[in-house]
């Protein structure tokens, strides 16, 4: 079975449908016979022609059968009547003369096309799309319809994906006991495109969901236990005493969830393969209580604990933060980011590469080649959706193999698809503090945006703080983007001018940002104008108030995160998101904002708009071309089935070295022949 040869090695297809079938991405036989139809068509149920004649709309796309009583070719239109038992209606051809040659009268006819008024018979006529004169072969039943190129027809992509499955088609590739609830491998994927009826093709997705399941998890899997064989970590034996004296000085108890995950985390580091682990928490859940304790286990354990933030900001606070706390337990920390002295990055550097325990706290700096840092036993990735796939896989170098933690609100749809396959290890902190309050979340048109601004100023001056966020610092000809310091100068010269304003962007330098946000949490400002550089570590318990300004220009995670800004004292908030979405994905976007301030539901709703992402390489969203058929959110027995068979397959086979699952390895070294095909031979 060649599944990777041409399709234009298959016969009836030749160069020039071979070159149509490349514009649509089937370049493989493989990818010609899983290019599944858009929907299945009920041919036995198509409208009669008196009720397109009537009752059809204009513009719609409709369908009919007919027998052709007259043909009329004029010009450059070829003009077919065609009649049922209801009546006659005109199916119209333009530019296409070699129609002429196909029809007969009293020949049976399938047309599909848009209604159109046609003002020469004062009467509803089709433009023809598509059409099938009737054989033996035609369908009548369910017939798929195919998503096509300019050029190619649905009974060219029929011929040859029925010429491709004929080629192809072999016996299951699973031992029975492993499939006996579903149906055979070939017969599911020939029901795909050709099924008998709708009860069939469900039966059909049910199994091939199952095989794309099933062959990711083995791979995942697979891979997964080649890479602990090949990475073994130095495990961490921390005994507790410094987490114990550290939350001891804690103005309050941590909740129960966290404890929970800290104690998951104890037992990870314990392992000989370094932990890979996930903690998934909502805005103001304690997350950060929880990094400082695995922090502290690696220094307990003699080693380094590393924690990298996305923003100067956000690593300046936990810098502080983590020295006032853990100084008075005799824990070093240090902070390396890019706006330091050549003086002070240099001294950073020289204890970063000495030995003994120590806490280093950094940005995107931490990753760069020069720096260099010595038995780093733990990394902690704070507001992982931050950062990219391979820069923390660079901070990971900096180690021989150290632990990893991953800590966020919204997870990134490739790391929350991972944890659902078992590739990601995956912890929740499912409780908030008592006195974190709920946000209320309203969406307001750009065109109304000046009535939240004076609710702004009103509340503002009753002595509460505002945030108004905008996307960008400075406007352009390149985009039609409201900008935040031309916007600061505006609202402060009209709705704001009573108000004390600030102005906070990513280009200031470290020490103004420090110098604006001080005055923010003192209320010294009761106005902060910004860009995303607050999405996170900000912690301001009087400000209740978000705009959000262009908000469907961003992403969920973001939006959730600065939406997480306020609600952390003790009145209630509300996040304005003033937007004007256009594509259906921003109006996703907005909607899901609205519906609800559950991060997690936040983060599944990501995932449903952005897809999964390329869960076995680098790229953070996306659907992934593996999982064409299987809902990766749902369809948890399938799912679930699919993990007990990898788990029995590798159990009894690691390597897939038998003839028994010849069939399986020779898929997996199809999909995934750049990650696996060397180490499954």
């Amino acid at each position: 079975m060649l599944w990777d040869q041409s399709v234009q090695t298959l016969a009836g297809v030749g160069h020039q449908w071979g070159s149509l079938l490349a514009r649509m991405g089937i370049h493989t036989v493989w990818e010609l016979i899983h290019y599944f139809p858009l929907y299945h068509e009920d041919r036995a149920q198509l409208p009669s022609i008196k009720t397109i004649a009537v009752d059809v709309p204009l513009d719609a796309t409709v369908s009919v059968w007919g027998c052709v009583s007259g043909i009329d070719h004029r010009n450059a239109v070829s003009r077919v009547q065609l009649t049922d038992p209801s009546g006659t209606l005109s199916a119209l051809w333009f530019r296409q003369p070699h129609v002429r040659r196909l029809f007969r009268s009293g020949q049976r006819m399938y047309v599909s096309g848009k209604v159109h008024w046609d003002d020469r018979q004062g009467a509803r006529v089709i433009h023809v799309s598509d059409y099938e004169l009737v054989t033996t072969h035609t369908p009548t039943g369910l017939t798929p319809i195919y998503a096509l190129v300019k050029g190619m027809n649905q009974r060219k992509i029929r011929q040859v994906i029925t010429t491709g499955l004929s080629e192809t088609m072999d016996t299951e590739y699973l031992p029975n006991g492993h499939v006996h609830a579903y149906m055979g491998w070939a017969d599911a994927l020939r029901a795909m495109h050709f099924p008998n009826h709708l009860k069939m093709y469900q039966t059909a997705r049910h199994r091939l969901a199952f095989d794309e399941w099933l062959w990711f998890q083995v791979a995942t899997q697979y891979q997964k236990r080649q890479k602990q064989a090949a990475q073994t970590s130095e495990p961490l034996s921390a005994a507790g005493t410094l987490i114990r004296t550290y939350c001891a000085q804690l103005p309050y108890t941590l909740t129960a969830a966290q404890q929970r995950v800290i104690l998951t985390i104890q037992s990870d580091i314990q392992r000989q393969y370094p932990m890979n682990r996930l903690v998934q928490g909502d805005v103001g859940c304690g997350k950060t209580d929880v990094a400082i304790a695995a922090l502290l286990m690696a220094v307990e354990s003699g080693k380094k604990g590393v924690l990298m933030a996305p923003t100067d900001v956000l690593a300046t606070q936990h810098y502080i933060k983590l020295s006032q706390l853990l100084t008075p337990l005799g824990v070093s920390v240090v902070c390396l980011k890019g706006a330091l002295s050549a003086r002070d990055r240099q001294e950073t550097l020289a204890q970063l590469a000495q030995s003994g325990p120590l806490i280093v706290v950094g940005t995107q700096a931490l990753v760069q080649s020069s720096v260099l840092m010595h038995q780093v036993g733990l990394v902690v990735v704070d507001e992982q959706h931050r950062f990219g796939v391979l820069q923390r896989l660079a901070l990971h170098d900096k180690g021989q193999f150290p632990h990893a933690l991953y800590m966020t609100a919204t997870p990134i749809p490739r790391s929350l698809v991972l944890t659902m396959y078992r590739d990601l290890e995956h912890s929740i902190i499912d409780e908030k503090p008592p006195n974190r309050q709920d946000c209320e979340t309203v969406y307001v048109h750009t065109r109304n945006a000046h009535n939240v601004f004076e609710y702004c100023a009103r509340y503002a001056q009753a002595g509460r703080q505002v945030y108004v966020v905008y996307p960008v610092i400075e406007e352009s000809e390149s985009h039609d983007l409201k900008a935040a310091t031309a916007e600061y100068q505006r609202l402060c010269d009209t709705v704001f001018s009573a108000i004390p304003v600030g102005l906070l962007h990513g280009r200031l330098s470290v020490s103004e940002k420090q110098t604006i946000m001080t005055a923010f949490k003192s209320g010294e400002l009761a106005i902060l104008i910004s860009t995303t550089v607050i999405e996170v570590g900000v912690d301001v318990p009087n400000a209740s108030i978000m705009v959000i300004y262009h908000a469907e220009r961003f992403g969920l995670s973001s939006l959730h995160q600065l939406r997480g800004r306020v609600g952390r004292g003790s009145d209630a908030a509300t996040c304005f998101l003033v937007a004007n979405p256009k594509t259906p994905a921003a109006k996703q976007r907005i909607k899901a904002m609205v519906d609800t301030s559950d991060g997690f539901e936040i983060a599944q709703r990501d995932l449903t708009i952005r897809g999964g992402g390329d869960v076995l390489g680098t790229r953070q969203s996306g659907m992934s071309a593996l999982f064409r058929i299987a809902d990766i959110q749902n369809e948890d027995p399938i799912r679930d089935d699919a993990g007990r068979v990898a788990d029995a397959i590798l159990a009894e086979d690691p390597d897939l070295a038998s003839d028994r699952y010849a069939g399986l390895k020779q898929r997996l070294e199809y999909q995934f022949d750049a990650l696996l095909y060397n180490q499954l031979n």
